[in-house]
């Protein structure tokens, strides 16, 4: 019984908002470009399917290569601010400094200064994702206990090695946490 409700009052809410949504178009006849019906949505979908799926894969494409950019100078930026304290001392206010410029106003700079090609969007979608990547990276690996450590410095007595084994089996959870 209570599997069922998990399922259908979601489901219940979904079709009652869709429903009503569909309605308040109607009923107070609002215009297209204000507020488009579910029905138009649906219909506008069906007949440019083509298109929208090009034009899906080049986002898709954009915003791949940008996570794989920022994951890589995150993880290179975490490892370095883990191996030397004066450097993490010396990067991290600049890291939280990168958040507090609104990513919407980057865009329409980006595109001034860079044009309409790829570059501008992957740009954005490294400044998206660089920061929470190189944040959660940093946690995960500054996680580990000295207890843990220097049992793998009596056992294995390279620290990159050990770092390996111990710090980067957390990272994975750490990258999909935020």
């Amino acid at each position: 019984m209570k599997k069922n409700r998990r399922i259908v009052m979601p489901l219940l809410v979904f079709i009652l908002v869709i429903g009503g949504w569909e309605l308040y178009v109607r009923v107070f006849d609002i215009s297209l470009y204000i507020l488009p019906s579910p029905s138009k949505i649906i219909s506008a979908l069906i007949e440019n399917f083509d298109i929208l799926m090009q034009h899906s894969l080049v986002t898709l494409e954009e915003s791949i290569l940008g996570l794989l950019i920022s994951t890589f100078f995150a993880i290179l930026i975490s490892i370095c601010m883990d191996l030397s304290k004066t450097f993490k001392t010396s990067i991290y206010p600049y890291l939280i400094v990168t958040q507090t410029v609104p990513i919407m106003v980057l865009g329409p700079l980006f595109s001034i200064w860079f044009g309409f090609d790829l570059l501008p969007k992957v740009l954005i979608v490294i400044f998206m994702c660089f920061f929470p990547i190189a944040i959660s990276f940093t946690d995960a690996l500054s996680q580990v206990s000295e207890k843990e450590i220097n049992l793998l410095k009596v056992l294995v007595p390279i620290y990159f090695k050990s770092i390996k084994l111990l710090r980067f089996h957390r990272v994975p959870l750490a990258y999909f946490q935020d």
